[in-house]
């Protein structure tokens, strides 16, 4: 009778014990859903309540703060930050709550980011600065406002491409117009050697080649042994 008893008693225990973690568990996802769709009130109250502010999501381990960043709730984003979130934590793909605004070129939640200590030039893994998630989206705004605050014009992301590569890549002219402009390399060459007129005449993109080549792009510059084919070369120049 005393042994049923205290198994019991070990059962009671355990299913509060899980009861527990659920429910801190559910107010935790609680703080994400209302990161996400803005609601501050919310946010001050769960926090207020304890909840992690730094939790990450099972699947993209994304924490609240990511999911205000790239939803654009930039007063949700201060008042997190303030609770103790962590300004620079990765998500899954290494990707910081800055790389997120950056893609969006929201540009107030990126200052209040970047005003408090949010890493200009944080690559993750499989991902490049936020430079470069400006300039594939075209965000001149975003990608002015990175460059201001000590961004790398060059710096190497995935593939050692760099922002005019990503911009290039992307068919974003004026993001390539405003990246030459700004003195970005070229002929910067990435991995096997590829220059961002190479990548230009991947995509059979005579308008971006042109800026380039106005800017002194090299033509003859080998990709895996190559240089930019001559066909295209003469496409550029026909358009001329």
């Amino acid at each position: 009778m005393h042994r049923k008893l205290m198994v019991f008693l070990v059962l009671v225990i355990g299913v509060l014990f899980l009861g527990l973690v659920l429910a801190l568990s559910t107010g935790s996802f609680s703080l994400h859903r209302a990161a996400r769709s803005g609601d501050l009130a919310q946010v001050r109250r769960l926090a207020g309540w304890g909840f992690d502010v730094n939790k990450p999501t099972f699947l993209r381990h994304q924490t609240p703060l990511h999911l205000a960043a790239m939803n654009g709730h930039a007063e949700v984003v201060r008042y997190l930050i303030e609770k103790g979130a962590g300004i620079n934590i990765r998500d899954e793909a290494g990707s910081t709550p800055l790389h997120h605004a950056a893609f969006w070129g929201d540009i107030e939640v990126m200052k209040v980011l970047l005003d408090n200590g949010a890493n200009v030039s944080e690559a993750g893994t499989g991902c490049g600065p936020p430079l470069q998630w400006a300039a594939q989206q075209g965000h001149i705004e975003a990608a002015r406002l990175l460059l201001d605050r000590g961004a790398d014009i060059d710096q190497k992301g995935t593939d050692e491409y760099t922002a005019l590569g990503a911009a290039v890549s992307a068919r974003q002219a004026k993001m390539v117009e405003f990246l030459l402009g700004e003195g970005a390399d070229v002929n910067h060459r990435a991995i096997y050697g590829a220059t961002p007129l190479h990548l230009a005449a991947s995509n059979n993109d005579v308008e971006i080649a042109r800026i380039l080549v106005r800017h002194g792009a090299d033509p003859n510059l080998p990709c895996n042994g190559q240089p930019v084919p001559r066909q295209f070369v003469n496409g550029i120049h026909a358009h001329d």
